[in-house]
């Protein structure tokens, strides 16, 4: 299990763009980002969050302290994104993976080499906080036996009957 405690200088926010979700909604978020703050969404400006630096002297003025996930489907994420030009002002990463979505087969993607929110999380996670990898790994684990189950279940649901 991940616990906000082993993150050294990472910070999640969750919000909802609802407004009877009971969360602070998505348009509040603009005056409330800090500093450091980045996006994570694959667009055209986007930056490689693997081709930041680590460590060393720019280390703290070009890797982000917060990063910011747009949770939906792809074009809810994309729908969010174009609603809120503030957006368009922060820093934009992007993730490139070595191997397609854990989600393949079970929910189409856009494009190859997009991901789910979870796997783009700890995938980010893995590139800024190294020392943790362990617990995100049992999360993958974790998904990826959902999605064995709904992989299962699509195709149990299209077998003939037996009466």
């Amino acid at each position: 299990m991940v616990s906000e405690d082993e993150f050294s200088n990472r910070h999640l926010h969750v919000a909802s763009n609802g407004i009877d979700s009971g969360l602070l909604c998505l348009q509040d978020l603009e005056a409330l980002i800090p500093p450091g703050v980045g996006l994570l969404f694959p667009s055209e400006k986007a930056i490689e969050l693997s081709d930041l630096p680590l460590n060393g002297e720019n280390h703290e003025s070009q890797v982000p302290s917060h990063l910011l996930v747009l949770d939906g489907t792809w074009s809810k994420a994309k729908r969010i994104y174009f609603e809120n030009p503030w957006l368009k002002t922060i820093p934009h990463f992007k993730l490139s993976p070595s191997s397609p979505s854990l989600y393949e087969g079970v929910r189409k993607q856009p494009k190859s080499g997009y991901l789910s929110t979870l796997e783009s999380i700890i995938y980010a996670l893995k590139i800024l906080e190294p020392d943790i990898i362990e617990g995100l790994d049992n999360l993958l684990e974790v998904f990826n036996s959902m999605l064995d189950d709904q992989r299962l279940y699509k195709q149990l649901k299209h077998l003939p009957r037996d009466h």
